[in-house]
């Protein structure tokens, strides 16, 4: 059994016993990241091989004896999440690349270099990933080894992370828009209808506040008028 560049074996190993499934490589990739699609989206032909291969399916009698179920759509969930995904030497190059940049954003809007209160640039954070010998799993979420890999760039980076309250008082002709564009960036801790002007209080991370000034001047054509309130420490 052959596969196109879009599929890719997921291999699970059980006493001795081998189990393979045939997926979509770039819908695995989603559901490894938000769970939004169902397995029955990411599999490929319906089956479950002992040797995909050859085309060797799994008997029924086997499937219950280690999966307790013949439900092939639990035997794919289960083999996705505890097995192994076989990604192609390509595949696994730009779901690489995806991840990394997906990371460097995150760190560049949401920290800030303690000393001058300002965001690293991009090019700084890839720097330090390469130099600090950063792994990076292309199916793992984001969010889930940021945590680690910040530890392992902190003594090459400096990284402070804080969240910065901001007061915002924008012309109510305005106000929708920005208010849209605010509450993709931060949270709306309060907001208020007086007259003319919407009145609001953010929480945005430190390393987004020039983007979203740079935004809300945009929006309202310099009418408006902002003041940070409190930095938050999030270290």
């Amino acid at each position: 059994m052959t596969g196109t560049t879009k599929e890719v074996i997921a291999r699970y190993t059980h006493s001795n016993h081998k189990f393979e499934i045939l997926l979509d490589s770039e819908k695995v990739q989603k559901y490894k990241e938000d769970k939004t699609i169902q397995i029955r989206d990411i599999l490929i032909g319906g089956d479950i091989f002992t040797n995909l291969g050859k085309a060797e399916r799994a008997k029924e009698d086997l499937l219950l004896e280690v999966f307790k179920t013949s439900d092939i759509l639990k035997i794919a969930e289960h083999i996705i999440k505890h097995g192994e995904i076989q990604l192609t030497t390509e595949q696994r190059r730009e779901a690489h690349e995806k991840k990394k940049n997906k990371i460097i954003s995150y760190i560049s809007r949401h920290a800030i270099d303690p000393k001058t209160k300002l965001p690293h640039p991009p090019q700084r954070i890839e720097n330090a990933l390469e130099q600090a010998k950063v792994r990076i799993d292309p199916l793992t979420r984001a969010e889930d080894q940021i945590k680690d890999i910040i530890k392992q760039l902190r003594p090459l980076l400096p990284l402070s992370f804080e969240n910065k309250v901001v007061a915002f008082r924008i012309p109510v002709k305005y106000a929708g828009t920005t208010r849209t564009a605010i509450a993709r960036t931060g949270s709306i801790l309060k907001e208020e209808w007086s007259g003319q002007y919407w009145f609001a209080e953010i929480e945005i991370p430190a390393g987004m506040q020039d983007e979203l000034f740079s935004e809300v001047n945009s929006i309202t054509h310099g009418e408006n008028e902002s003041k940070i309130l409190e930095s938050k420490d999030n270290n």
